[in-house]
């Protein structure tokens, strides 16, 4: 049902933690992750049947090209964009589910909030025009 959509590039240490956010809202057996990697010289590999990594052999010309490539490889009919350097909430895809079924026929499910951390310490909650959209 989601795809969540994750671009990276040379951030290992924040990529391992948005996939282990990801994992934690499993057994949503419905769901993916797709992590486009266009570093040439960084070959991640993760084994994992809901997890798709894809390590371009060449760097995309901009970020847009990359979102576009990128929502062409997820397989789901939704699919929610999370940076690498964010994470998921438990509850996340559970939410976005209860809305798409609530609210069915929209092109775009918008987060209404999110949590900001730094340094383990919670900041503030806000919203974000970029992340936490879910696109059809």
């Amino acid at each position: 049902m989601i795809s969540v959509l994750t671009l990276t590039y040379k951030r290992k240490h924040l990529l391992e933690e948005a996939i282990e956010s990801f994992l934690k809202q499993l057994p949503f057996s419905d769901c993916e992750m797709v992590i486009i990697n266009d570093c040439p010289d960084i070959k991640y590999i993760f084994e994992h049947p809901q997890i798709k990594i894809i390590n371009c052999k060449e760097r995309f010309p901009s970020i847009a090209s990359k979102l576009e490539w990128g929502y062409k490889q997820c397989k789901n009919d939704y699919i929610y964009r999370l940076d690498d350097d964010d994470l998921l909430t438990f509850w996340a895809l559970n939410n976005v589910k209860i809305d798409i079924q609530n609210n069915p026929g929209f092109e775009i499910y918008r987060s209404k909030g999110m949590y900001f951390f730094q340094d383990n310490k919670f900041i503030k909650e806000s919203s974000n025009i970029n992340n936490g959209n879910v696109y059809t």
